[in-house]
């Protein structure tokens, strides 16, 4: 969950959870782990989370191993069955924070501490999950590409379909006039056959898209308009994933594709050269769409890791790290900056003043590396073969591994773990179903 994107769930959604607040904790807590919490608090910085807690009986520390190890169904199933056993105090808790209209705070970041300029007006805003409900809405309604681009078309967090997430953002940055040079709707060729596929019309989904910023209670809305089965959806994402690839469009993408610059082992059909024409219209990194430069190229003055982690640099820049950990988060790139004899705050303040890889790379020149290629070498062999400390490590490393490959249990470097989470995470998220 990329709160930089999207709110965390209504405190008021039930539908799975049954206690107030508790879907939107579990946001919170899946976006801290990624670094991607942006304004919002979760824990003990955040007094509703705290009311939570307490009622549940768990400690902010065992709520987030459990909503880290577990997907919503399971972790609420679980919290159910063996922490919520008297309804009757469920249903007056429910209640009470429901109507609840003081003006004692619940959430930092952007939930001001009393009811925010654009709320005094609003004579139907009466209790403090309304307003904090409005602000949310307030702050996600428009997104603005003319500064950054939607999101992949491969996205399928929004009923499990692709490009409704792309449309989506197209859809809030419509109706606040930031749409740039992107289309929405009927004026684009991929809305069109997903709203005739959901039986939509495109002003219906961009209320919908603004009334519901976070995708899944957007697809919760959908789901109680649009009957579509499993098959269905898995036949219009092939369909609309292979665009391009076959039959008598192939000619017009061929063409696009030349227009755009790219060649053919970047892309093959419109969703990819969807993903390469924004990363190059906003010169931008964007790893929720692509894996970094491999751990193994050492393409950047021989050095192992050195392109990697200029990528994941330039993605921090952009908050577009997706699953990645960054500069001091991530032991390889720790490994790297301390081979460069650089912190992570010297990088990221170079980035911040050199916007291209060229000029990055002319200022770790200019700034005396003192190294040598055996120097290099020695350290490549370092960062290709160091593995986990101790056998809990090594455990967590091989329990990765055969869980993205049950064939690669033998896995016992970080490296490798990491060569193969790129692989099969983005074979996942471009499998055509």
């Amino acid at each position: 969950m990329d709160l930089f994107r999207q709110p965390p769930r209504r405190p008021s959604n039930l539908n799975l959870s049954g206690v107030v607040g508790l879907s939107r904790m579990a946001d919170k807590v899946r976006a801290k782990a990624h670094n991607t919490i942006g304004e919002y608090s979760y824990g003990h910085e955040s007094p509703l989370d705290i009311y939570i807690l307490n009622f549940i009986g768990l400690s902010p520390e065992e709520f987030s191993k459990l909503a880290l190890n577990m997907n919503d169904e399971k972790l609420f199933g679980y919290i159910r069955s063996n922490y919520l056993c008297n309804k009757s105090e469920l249903a007056d808790f429910n209640s009470c924070h429901l109507q609840n209209g003081s003006q004692d705070i619940y959430e930092k970041g952007i939930r001001s501490q009393t009811m925010g300029k654009c709320e005094q007006d609003r004579t139907d805003i009466k209790t403090i999950f309304e307003s904090i409900e409005f602000d949310d809405r307030e702050s996600f309604r428009g997104l603005d590409l003319t500064v950054e681009p939607p999101r992949t078309p491969y996205e399928r967090s929004i009923l499990g379909i692709v490009g409704i997430a792309r449309m989506a953002d197209k859809a809030r940055a419509y109706n606040s006039n930031r749409l740039g040079e992107y289309r929405y709707g009927p004026d684009s060729g991929l809305d069109t056959a997903i709203l005739e596929f959901l039986e939509l019309n495109a002003g219906d989904f961009m209320r919908a898209a603004i009334d519901n910023p976070n995708d899944i209670e957007l697809s919760e809305w959908l789901a109680g308009c649009v009957k579509k089965d499993d098959s269905a959806k898995f036949s219009f994402n092939a369909r609309r994933a292979y665009f391009g690839f076959y039959g008598k469009e192939r000619e017009i993408f061929l063409a696009r594709r030349i227009e755009v610059g790219c060649d053919g082992s970047v892309a093959d059909t419109f969703f990819d050269l969807m993903d390469f024409d924004d990363q190059k219209s906003f010169l931008i990194v964007d790893l929720r769409r692509r894996a970094p430069r491999s751990v193994y190229d050492v393409s950047i003055g021989g050095i192992a890791g050195l392109a990697r982690l200029i990528d994941k640099g330039f993605a921090h820049k952009y908050k577009m790290l997706g699953i990645y950990k960054f500069g001091e988060r991530s032991f390889l790139d720790k490994l790297v900056l301390d081979f460069l004899k650089l912190s992570e705050t010297e990088f990221i303040d170079a980035l911040q003043r050199y916007p291209t890889e060229i000029e990055i790379i002319n200022w770790l020149r200019e700034i005396d590396l003192n190294t040598n290629e055996d120097e290099i070498e020695s350290f490549n062999e370092v960062f290709w073969n160091s593995g986990p400390f101790n056998q809990d490590q090594r455990e967590i490393v091989r329990k990765t591994s055969e869980a993205l490959d049950p064939q690669r249990k033998n896995i016992c470097c970080f490296a490798a773990s990491a060569e193969l989470e790129d692989e099969i995470h983005f074979a996942r998220m471009k499998v055509r179903i």
